[in-house]
């Protein structure tokens, strides 16, 4: 079978193996089949069918699957914006676009040889690897689904505070929510050791849950039970099965001694259920259901008001009605102070308490500093919780500290490996650094994953500006207003404008968009005062976030857009007030 060498790698569909400066990388065996294709087939387009068909035998499996196998094989082979291997073509398929040759088994041996190999199966720093899929409401019983997830988030959360496992986070795993794939696929694209996987039904007076671990490297079952529990039992029930699935896993019964195994039960189950149902909502994110989410948690800690994980949630929700722009800074701190104080005069400290208190820390007060002693004792706590190393690597890169935010990408990255909000945040995250190609490479993942969505499709827009390609930036921003109109976008496009030396459609633009101007929008409008050289108009906006302590003024020294203001002593001084220097 053909050796072929593109780059600095080299890929033997004979051994199923690609090399990279002696060290074997990890893909598997079905994101192996893909880029095998592709690259035989280099330089021609691949239908998406086609893929299917081919790599799949015909099998009957999702199409949105594809992508996920296209965004692992780019990463590891380390496609960049300026180095492109795989071309999209939107609604058709992909096609391998890098220079490829045949090579020699001389060739192969000669970089196998240059260091010891790594197995791609060798033990991981990270610990076991698990995933936990979102257990099936059998019924489709609307009411049960919310315990569905729930159950499943509760335990995929649990195990992740054993610092022994690394658990795939939940945007990863419950992207195979009704999956038709089978379980030993699942695991290998999601490069896991174990899965957990349950399906839960009503029954006379409570619910009856199977539950399962399956090996991945050969599709066994290791463990399977079915609990039948009254709707009074449920936190018994997610402790037994937090309890039996370290059990089962022979590697973790040492842990069982481990004190950050699991989290407390809380006494009051009906208490319990209203926090499993508001979780649920709050994944929705609009103002509907996150002010349902609102009242659910207020119901739920009157039951129970000595059970802080609830607190903890509460203080999340409240910001995501605030963050969302449905309610203003100050309605939001006075909602907040009573759950505070109640998380701050806990006497024991979980990693979610401490991630909403650096929350509140950070959107609310700009107190970036006591975000950052918070996230660094919850990472302590928990180092697999997705939303600590994400707030940590967003304060990091507020305080300028690029290096130490660089870590925690890494880590997001490990713990949700194909996730397009991660993708998206990772792409931010790079454009704050002014590492513009590598953000693009992250947007390129996200928009396969959700295809036109306006947020990626905005900030993509961002990168191209400050690469200089304006007229590309601005082809993407009015694509993505026509199909989803947003003020982000529309914003977006007055600056660009505004870049590009268009002051006329630049100043056009803002005037149309401050007729209906809000204070929440002060931030935007400065930044399109700064690009048309107005530096008085765009510190009075300024002026005007700070006033209301816009969440967006974090990125004051790390977003780009602010390069037009940064030499003014005004600047300097506007940002010492917030507690952010170089």
């Amino acid at each position: 079978m053909p050796i072929y060498v593109c780059r600095d790698w080299l890929i033997n569909t004979d051994e199923r193996r690609i090399v990279k400066d002696g060290e074997y990388l990890d893909l598997t065996p079905k994101s192996f089949d893909v880029i095998q294709l592709l690259i035989e087939r280099r330089g021609s387009v691949v239908t998406k069918d086609d893929i299917l068909g081919i790599v799949w035998h015909g099998s009957f499996v999702e199409e949105g699957n594809l992508p996920v196998h296209i965004s692992k094989i780019r990463r590891t082979l380390g496609e960049t914006k300026q180095s492109p291997l795989i071309e999209t073509i939107p609604g058709t398929g992909y096609r391998f676009i890098a220079p490829a040759k045949d090579a020699s088994e001389e060739d192969w041996e000669s970089q196998v040889n240059l260091k010891q190999a790594i197995s791609p199966n060798s033990p991981n720093d990270l610990g076991v690897l698990i995933a936990v899929l979102p257990f099936e409401n059998i019924d489709g019983d609307r009411e049960l689904e919310y315990l569905a997830e729930g159950l499943s988030e509760g335990l995929l959360y649990s195990l992740s505070r054993n610092d022994r496992i690394r658990v795939i986070a939940r945007n990863t795993s419950f992207r195979y929510k009704h999956t038709t794939l089978l379980l030993k696929e699942v695991g290998e694209t999601l490069g896991v050791e174990y899965l957990v996987t349950g399906r839960l039904r009503p029954i006379k007076d409570g619910l009856q849950l199977s539950a399962e671990i399956t090996r991945v490297s050969d599709g066994t079952q290791m463990w399977g039970q079915v609990f039948e529990r009254k709707h009074d039992e449920l936190a018994v029930l997610q402790e037994q099965l937090l309890q039996i699935t370290l059990r089962s896993i022979p590697i973790l019964t040492q842990s069982m001694r481990n004190l950050n195994t699991h989290l407390p039960a809380g006494p009051n189950n009906e208490s319990t259920r209203l926090l499993l149902k508001a979780r649920h909502l709050m994944q929705r994110r609009d103002k509907l259901q996150l002010t349902n989410a609102v009242g659910l948690l207020e119901r739920s800690i009157a039951l129970d008001p000595s059970y802080s994980p609830t607190y903890a949630v509460a203080v999340e929700c409240q910001l995501m009605v605030y963050i969302a722009g449905y309610e203003n800074r100050t309605a939001t701190i006075n909602r907040l102070a009573p759950l505070l104080n109640e998380l701050r005069n806990t006497r024991t400290y979980d990693d979610a308490s401490l991630s909403a208190l650096a929350a509140a820390s950070m959107f609310c007060d700009l107190d970036f500093k006591n975000a950052q002693g918070y996230l660094w004792e919850a990472l302590r706590l928990n180092p697999n919780s997705l939303i600590a190393n994400r707030r940590l690597a967003d304060v990091l890169i507020t305080l300028g500290r690029f290096s130490e935010a660089q870590e925690r990408l890494d880590r997001m990255l490990a713990i949700d490996p194909i996730s397009f909000p991660t993708y998206t945040f990772v792409g931010r995250c790079y454009y704050r650094m002014n590492r513009f190609d590598i953000a693009l490479t992250f947007l390129d993942d996200a928009l396969e994953l959700e295809p036109g969505d306006f947020g990626a499709t905005t900030l993509y827009a961002a990168c191209l500006i400050e690469r200089g390609e304006t007229a590309l930036a601005m082809s993407y921003l009015r694509s993505s207003f026509d199909s989803h109109p947003h003020p982000d976008t529309e914003y977006m496009m007055a600056y660009c404008s505004a870049v590009s030396g268009d002051s006329t459609s630049a100043k056009h633009q803002l005037e149309s968009l401050t007729s209906s101007y809000s204070e929440q929008c002060a931030i935007y409008v400065a930044r399109v005062h700064a690009a048309l050289g107005d530096l008085d108009a765009a510190f009075y906006y300024l002026e005007e976030a700070y006033s209301i302590r816009d969440i967006e003024l974090r990125g004051i020294l790390s977003d780009p857009r602010w390069k037009h203001l940064c030499r003014d002593r005004r600047f300097i001084e506007f940002a010492a007030r917030l507690g952010i220097t170089n």
